[in-house]
């Protein structure tokens, strides 16, 4: 994927284009590249999941498990009472080892909480009830909703009639403020686009340009020109491309 993206000419397929044009170029080449080489798995709705262990198990805790589900079969196989009595010494050390594998994983999230917000409140969401599908609505004429499509549409048609749509023809002047320096240019180098680059969060969603952060990071020493070339056409430009002015709105219930 590097060699597709560093093998062409950024140089020779920016020169002359419209900011657009140029934008254009950058997205289509970096979307064509992801399409080669990043794999894409296929999710099949009619495959039933497998169960995946829980965040805090660690070694010892799972070894602890096994041990107490091989003395416990073996009890049911034997009904002797010192098998039962091997079994129950292994099932309160099982029991301790997963104690302390969750007391020490949250601990561990809680002290990095303001480095990775997402893992702590991922966490602690799954701690919480009451997440379920939003149930059957009734409307005034007492008719029942109970497809999504039309749940969607009742909350959209109800938040729309409450919304407060403010009066847009006479907006308030602000008043001019002194300048004591004008800021004529704002300069920057394609190492400055690079570090920016590299200090991206992989894990956010990418936006309607299905450009992803993880993409981005990965490929920054061969993106960081191309894009310096953008932002510097952009702001002599003083407009930005038509994809920046869209954005991913998700209503929260």
């Amino acid at each position: 994927m590097r060699e597709l993206l560093s093998t062409a000419s950024w140089e020779d397929k920016l020169n002359g284009l419209t900011l657009e044009e140029m934008w254009c170029e950058i997205k289509e080449s970096i979307l064509e590249a992801v399409k080669l080489y990043v794999p894409i798995v296929t999710y099949n709705k009619n495959k039933k999941p497998q169960r995946r262990k829980p965040v805090w198990m660690n070694d010892r805790a799972l070894a602890a498990l096994r041990r107490k589900k091989k003395a416990y079969d073996k009890y049911l196989r034997s009904r002797d009472g010192k098998d039962y009595i091997e079994y129950v010494k292994f099932r309160n050390t099982a029991k301790s080892e997963v104690r302390n594998a969750v007391r020490n994983y949250e601990k561990d999230i809680t002290g990095k909480a303001k480095k990775n917000p997402k893992a702590f409140y991922h966490y602690v969401n799954s701690k919480l009830k009451g997440r379920g599908a939003i149930p059957d609505l009734r409307t005034g004429d007492g008719s029942t909703i109970n497809t999504n499509l039309d749940k969607a549409n009742a909350f959209n048609e109800f938040f729309s009639s409450v919304f407060t749509k403010e009066d847009a023809t006479a907006l308030p002047t602000v008043p001019n403020k002194p300048v004591k320096q004008l800021l004529t240019d704002i300069s920057f180098t394609s190492e400055d686009v690079l570090k920016l680059l590299q200090g991206l969060k992989p894990d956010k969603s990418p936006l309607p340009d299905m450009i992803h952060p993880q993409v981005l990071k990965e490929c920054a020493s061969e993106l960081a020109y191309p894009l310096f070339r953008l932002f510097r056409k952009s702001l002599d430009d003083g407009n930005v491309p038509r994809d920046w002015k869209d954005g991913n709105v998700t209503p929260i219930y």
